[in-house]
């Protein structure tokens, strides 16, 4: 028992001293397809839903580029990163709330290291920011001339499931008639770490205490 004791404490530090390794959280910026490109004007975005204020089933969002004008020139923008997602080809819509929600998940990952960073832009107020319908309590009041930081992550808080989660950015279009509703957003860092493996050192401890039974017998 005393050679086990001896062997069980190194290796214990021995994993504690392994670092844990970060992986890429699938969340995908608006208006790319599965390879990151742009999807062409008017395409539908298969990485977002968007759900109007009193709809009972999400759609998926148009995608607006340069390429077809207004409003995209007082909007900003397109680039190669991401471009606009709107309700309509026209862009315009109601004078109501939109939820713009994209999926993920965070299966074998550790829900309590997860960290997302981005930015996003809005036509036009940007309402809050949700992760899993709880609300972040993050506004974008530049609206769609400018960008609006935000950030996610447990360290601030935020609860994550270690399966599937939903994170809703809120867009309200302004009254009095239909006009321009438009969402664009951007991830700078989408990451958590990997739930570890058993290490080496554990199984071969396991191994020992396995023979050292054996012999016992």
């Amino acid at each position: 028992m005393k050679f086990l004791s001896n062997l069980i404490i190194p290796i214990f530090c021995i994993n504690l001293l392994v670092p844990a390794k970060s992986a890429v959280i699938g969340l995908v910026n608006t208006g790319l397809d599965d390879a990151g490109a742009v999807l062409a004007d008017n395409d539908l975005d298969p990485h977002w839903e968007l759900l109007p204020a009193g709809a009972t089933e999400p759609m998926q969002p148009v995608v607006l580029t340069s390429t077809g004008g207004f409003p995209v020139g007082p909007w900003l923008g397109d680039s190669v990163d991401s471009t606009w997602l709107s309700y309509s080809e026209d862009s315009n819509g109601p004078p109501i709330n939109y939820e713009f929600s994209t999926p993920f998940s965070l299966q074998g990952l550790d829900v309590g290291t997860v960290n997302i960073m981005g930015r996003w832009s809005s036509d036009n107020l940007g309402v809050d920011i949700l992760i899993n319908g709880v609300s972040t309590g993050q506004t974008n009041e530049a609206q769609f001339g400018d960008w609006s930081d935000f950030s996610i992550s447990s360290a601030e808080g935020h609860q994550f499931n270690q399966g599937e989660n939903t994170l809703t950015f809120l867009v309200n279009n302004a009254p009095p008639n239909d006009n321009p509703i438009g969402f664009r957003a951007e991830f700078t860092v989408a990451e958590a770490d990997v739930i570890p493996e058993p290490s080496v050192g554990l199984l071969f401890l396991l191994g020992v205490c396995s023979v050292g039974l054996l012999r016992r017998r």
